[in-house]
């Protein structure tokens, strides 16, 4: 059997955000309107350089104004400030033709109009720049619209060769295997996992099973993430747990937490295993969700390598930041768009430097205070979203207005993978 290659975590501080609650974020006395302030605050300048960058040239030199409310009718001018989408009641998307779409800052809102709003994607809560001309109704006509752009991308580990590569596909080096979406559950029906469908992951993770080129493929895989979702709360059923006289497969056997138990202990006996929490866990649902009760996993809660992560989560990893959620930002975020697909919508969130925009409007978060932990200070080497309709990657790569692509440093540059719920037939 081939030895199997390793990886190192590297401790992660600032500007790295933590998404532990401490205990001055636990409370739901304050206002969700300072998540907003703090947003908009931090991610201002970025827009604001940007802009200036882009605007520049644009015949009749317009000018930035400061506050919404301050705008002046027929003048070309841009504003900053937060977007939002006002729809109607209890749409099954957030988008829709009677939309009423606004920018707002410090000093109140305005309407925005215009057809170049049609041609770009928009979700509630980024922060952006608007040039346009306020109309003698008072509604802002925009012409051009600008956004913060990607954040710079800092490798925690100088490159091995000089042709800035990850390394990932053109020469040997470990693999990290991503799993999300398993939803184990006694009680759901839907459920079309076994336990003999465990057995063969695990057996194929650890170079088990297949020929000898699977084994060493198998081999090369040094850490596991679990991106949320293992769990199933299910649908409530009569289903007992031991198995009766029928031609279907037996589902499991054992409660999900005992089952999951076993699944990670024989994994974490071979290598690391981080596991998030997801939508369908036995967790709190309020982004960030915290850790997975360790006690909750019987023997392997002692062991040194396996890690319960908060969800989003950041991990450095021989050197690479990487960034993890267990999908529900993405998810949300989807509701609000009818023209683009999922992956193209997780770059657009590198492009606002922000992971979660709609957080708090339509996805659950804690009211921070005096942060935003969901802005991204740093593009991530590789951005991992779990239980997603299909698996998918990309490369977001992207250079700030007037770079003259001399300086590395500016650029911000990180893979994207979109990982799909775990699924599988039963056997017939």
């Amino acid at each position: 059997m081939s030895s199997r290659l390793v990886s190192v975590t590297t401790p992660l501080s600032e500007p790295f955000p933590s998404f532990l609650l401490g205990s001055s974020n636990k409370s739901f006395r304050h206002q969700y309107a300072n998540i907003y302030f703090i947003r908009l605050q931090r991610l201002r300048g970025f827009v604001e350089r940007n802009a200036t960058e882009r605007w520049k040239n644009v015949k009749g030199n317009p000018r930035m104004v400061r506050r919404a409310l301050d705008v002046t009718k027929g003048e070309l001018c841009w504003i900053v400030g937060t977007f939002s989408i006002a729809p109607p009641p209890q749409p099954p998307k957030y988008l829709s033709d009677v939309d009423t779409i606004v920018l707002e800052d410090e000093s109140g809102r305005i309407v925005l109009v215009g057809e170049r709003l049609k041609r770009e994607t928009f979700v509630t809560g980024i922060i952006m720049a608007a040039l346009g001309i306020e109309t003698p109704d008072g509604q802002f006509e925009v012409v051009d619209l600008c956004f913060a752009g990607l954040a710079p991308h800092m490798p925690l580990s100088t490159p091995s060769s000089d042709d800035d590569s990850m390394g990932i596909d053109d020469k040997p080096g470990s693999w990290i295997a991503l799993i999300s979406g398993l939803e184990l559950s006694l009680t759901d029906p839907q459920s079309s996992v076994t336990e003999l469908h465990l057995q063969l992951l695990v057996e194929n993770i650890l170079a088990e099973s297949g020929d000898l080129s699977d084994q060493s493929f198998s081999s090369e895989i040094s850490r596991i993430i679990i991106a949320g979702n293992t769990m199933s709360v299910g649908n409530h059923s009569t289903r007992s747990y031991s198995s009766s006289i029928s031609n279907e497969p037996e589902l499991l056997t054992a409660p999900p937490t005992l089952i999951t138990s076993k699944v990670l202990q024989e994994l974490a006996l071979a290598l690391p295993v981080h596991i998030l929490p997801g939508s369908s866990d036995p967790s709190g649902t309020i982004l960030p969700q915290q850790p997975l009760p360790r006690a909750m996993f019987g023997s392997v809660r002692n062991y040194a390598n396996f890690s319960c992560e908060t969800n989003p989560t950041w991990l450095a990893i021989d050197g690479q930041p990487m960034l993890i959620t267990s999908g529900q930002p993405l998810d949300d975020m989807y509701k609000y768009i009818d023209s683009i697909d999922r992956l193209t919508l997780a770059v657009k969130t590198l492009e606002w430097r922000h992971i979660a925009p709609t957080a708090p409007d339509t996805l659950w978060c804690y009211p921070y205070v005096t942060e935003d932990p969901f802005i991204l200070d740093i593009t991530p080497s590789v951005y991992i979203i779990g239980n997603q309709p299909a698996f998918a990657t990309t490369l977001a790569e992207s250079k700030l207005p007037g770079d003259d692509g001399l300086s590395r440093k500016r650029d911000g540059k990180g893979d994207v993978l979109k990982v799909k719920r775990w699924n599988v037939k039963p056997f017939r």
